[in-house]
């Protein structure tokens, strides 16, 4: 199934829904950096068994980057806009003995598996003040590659772009510390699930404020289940603590 071709009906639908809402009283930009350390799980399948990603290539906790920025205004018909982007790209050295997209892997392997993907979210504000509730629309872009290569034998090898657009639910709540209003606690994420796809990207944070400074720690959860990218059956799954340091103005 491509989801490229989600009904546009959805996207009309949940614009309509929130347009009457109230949006933010002025105007608000952010902007930061964050490293996760995350760990991957799960397996990859085309032909042959599951490929996992622990017991079979040997991937591990790394720390990956990730950039946002968002902007909020007072125009209450037009949406607030989000964009992250976040660079997944991870090298593993295992042993595999099955066939993959054609090819009879027999032995020692490098994978390069790079989930990278952007963010592009339109959400209004339905609830701000002590409780503040952001709802919308996510365009999830995956943009990245799977190289699986034998050590031992230079035609032993698979190359795939991971090219996708995930159309997902958007969600933001946060609750300010009403003795300690510089400290907030909330749970932000994307959902879609369409037929044997779903892709899940959830975080759960703290936040606290200080001036322009703002920093966040939380522990986020990205889990991926796709039938067929590029003849490839995906069930991927990483997740882990999260530090993220940025400016608010």
């Amino acid at each position: 199934m491509n989801v490229r071709k989600f009904p546009l009906a959805v996207v009309q639908f949940g614009l309509i829904a929130f347009a009457g809402q109230v949006n933010a009283d002025v105007l608000g930009v952010t902007a930061g950096v964050s490293g996760w350390y995350a760990q991957s799980s799960g397996n990859l399948q085309s032909g042959g068994d599951p490929v996992d990603l622990e017991d079979n290539l040997n991937f591990s906790e790394e720390t990956l980057l990730m950039v946002y920025a968002s902007l909020e205004h007072p125009i209450p018909i037009l949406p607030n806009g989000k964009f992250k982007y976040f660079s997944a790209d991870q090298v593993g050295y295992g042993n595999i003995d099955t066939n993959f997209q054609g090819v009879n892997f027999n032995g020692d392997v490098q994978t390069n598996l790079d989930l990278s993907n952007y963010d592009f979210i339109m959400y209004y504000e339905v609830l701000d003040n002590y409780a503040s509730i952001d709802l919308g629309l996510n365009a999830k872009v995956f943009n990245g590659t799977l190289a699986l290569r034998q050590q031992n034998d230079a035609k032993k090898i698979v190359n795939e772009d991971i090219n996708e657009v995930i159309p997902m639910l958007y969600g933001n709540a946060e609750l300010t510390l009403p003795f300690l209003q510089s400290l907030a606690v909330g749970l932000e994420g994307s959902a879609m699930s369409l037929g044997d796809n779903t892709v899940m990207d959830v975080s759960a944070k703290m936040k606290f404020r200080l001036v322009f400074l703002g920093m966040e720690l939380g522990y986020r959860q990205l889990s991926a289940q796709l039938e067929d990218v590029e003849g490839i059956e995906v069930d991927v799954d990483m997740s882990g603590p999260y530090f993220s340091l940025g400016a608010v103005f």
